[in-house]
């Protein structure tokens, strides 16, 4: 991460045009603003200004590079300012360090000193010392140091979820260079939930590598919740899979792509698969896989038999693993509650099968969700499109349907 004071002054030389105008403005030499130039240019490996007889205009890679530039430095100053106890003292912002936001950024993910301080390459104590500094700097405590690791204040929090903000679109920055030079493809990294994981997602990233065969993604798969805070920190761009509003709208955006029932699936021979006109109560004598207590599929799970005035099966056996569900349903006569969209590979071998009744209040709406203000590179804009073209394909499928709406705001 190159200096904050770097970027400020390539920043306002793009506004201003002039690397005089920029060092009055920013109370610098003109030198001091040609070096930074010089160092940021050396980080991206690119140039990033063309002298005009108007001025200092940017390169086509400058353009790229500023405006990403632009949105780090008001992501930064964004979680600055909201971890400040006292907005009338001075400000410090310009005083932070790369190093600095570095340290504090490893740290919200490991949350342990040994780990961070061996990741970045310096020792425990001297990240200690970084991190002190700079809570004098903003003038609050961002952590407390525990017996059993560290626990970051609320300011702390705030602000270490600006900088991985602001690192990410640096990154992306430099993506977009080189996606326009052809050196890389670029970088794209999803949170996967159930519902979309077997179908949605593999069948839309190979849409996506067909346009941008060097692409770099990354697969995430983890709870709902998990993903939700990689997203809000910018460790993922983005999370494909059952929708859930209960969030504020002004932290994610997310669309609808197609809507899903869910089906009770079984193995091929399974008693219930022999009968006709089977019911939910048939399903009761038998043993049946959920997810975890308060998940909205196990709140499905229960509504489906409380709507039919129907008592719930006593024998179950809660499970968060795909794999493990799937080993489970393959080797006893267990029942699970799924989209049979989630094991289409296991219907078409015929190792599993989906009993003949019908769930209609159980629907998902399945969609990508995204933070407020992001904005993507041209292969994660392909990437969002073939989710798209996918889903419609996938609607055509019996029990699934477009999303009956365009796009929702989460509340």
């Amino acid at each position: 991460m190159p200096n904050i004071r770097h970027l400020r002054a390539v920043s306002a030389v793009a506004r201003l045009q002039s690397v005089n105008r920029a060092a009055c403005e920013l109370f610098v030499t003109q030198p001091a603003v040609s070096q930074a130039i010089a160092c940021v240019e050396e980080w991206c490996d690119e140039e990033l200004f063309v002298r005009h007889r108007g001025g200092m205009l940017p390169t086509s890679a400058g353009s790229k590079l500023i405006d990403r530039v632009n949105r780090a430095i008001g992501e930064l100053e964004r979680g600055y300012w909201s971890a400040r106890p006292d907005s009338f003292s001075a400000d410090h912002f310009y005083q932070i360090s790369s190093v600095q936001f570095i340290a504090l950024a490893s740290l919200s993910k490991t949350r342990e000193w040994e780990s961070s301080s061996a990741a970045l390459g310096v020792s425990a104590t001297s990240l200690k010392r970084t991190i002190r500094a700079l809570e004098l700097t903003i003038g609050c405590l961002l952590m407390h140091r525990t017996s059993t690791g560290i626990l970051f204040t609320d300011a702390g929090t705030r602000f270490a979820t600006s900088i991985g903000l602001a690192i990410r679109e640096l990154e992306l920055g430099t993506d977009e260079i080189a996606i326009g030079c052809g050196t890389r493809g670029g970088t794209l990294r999803i949170g996967s939930m159930p519902f979309a994981r077997a179908q949605l997602i593999p069948d839309a990233v190979l849409l996506t590598l067909r346009s941008f065969p060097n692409l770099e993604v990354i697969i995430a798969d983890g709870a709902y919740d998990d993903l939700l805070q990689q997203l809000r920190t910018g460790e993922i761009d983005l999370m494909v899979g059952a929708l859930r509003h209960q969030h504020r709208e002004d932290e994610f955006d997310c669309v609808g792509l197609i809507e899903l029932p869910l089906s009770i699936v079984a193995r091929s021979g399974h008693p219930l698969c022999k009968r006709g006109n089977v019911s939910i109560g048939d399903t009761v004598e038998y043993p049946w896989i959920v997810s975890r207590d308060g998940s909205p599929a196990r709140h499905l799970f229960e509504k489906m038999f409380q709507t039919r005035g129907i008592q719930q099966p006593r024998n179950i056996l809660e499970v968060g693993c795909q794999i493990t569900s799937r080993s489970l349903l393959l080797n006893s006569d267990m029942l699970a509650l799924l989209s049979a969209h989630q094991i289409e590979f296991e219907q078409f071998t015929g190792q599993l099968s989906v009993l003949d009744i019908e769930l209609e209040e159980t629907r998902r709406t399945i969609g990508v969700s995204t933070r407020k203000q992001w904005s993507p590179t041209e292969p994660q804009r392909n990437f969002l499109s073939a989710l798209k073209s996918v889903s419609f394909s996938a609607s055509q499928s019996k029990d699934t349907r477009v999303a009956s709406f365009n796009s929702r705001r989460r509340n």
